[in-house]
């Protein structure tokens, strides 16, 4: 997997977790809707640094070879 692979999974990640909340805050009462708006809120602060990254990186840097496994998988 290379970094670009890798950094493109964690905000595909966030923004599912983005589009949960959503679901998430329809089934919610009142009070608990602060919970979920104040997640939805901020996640999108937390892909759009890492969008820019991945904009800004360099063929060599984007295409360097990475021995982790860096996917996120719910079971």
């Amino acid at each position: 997997m290379t970094y670009r692979e890798a950094i493109q999974i964690q905000i595909r990640a966030l923004q599912q977790v983005y589009d949960n909340c959503e679901g998430l805050r329809d089934a919610a009462t009142d009070k608990e809707k602060e919970v979920w708006n104040f997640l939805r809120g901020n996640l999108s602060k937390l892909w759009s640094p890492l969008q820019k990254l991945d904009n800004g990186l360099s063929n060599e840097r984007a295409e360097y070879k990475l021995h982790g496994i860096y996917n996120v998988e719910e079971t």
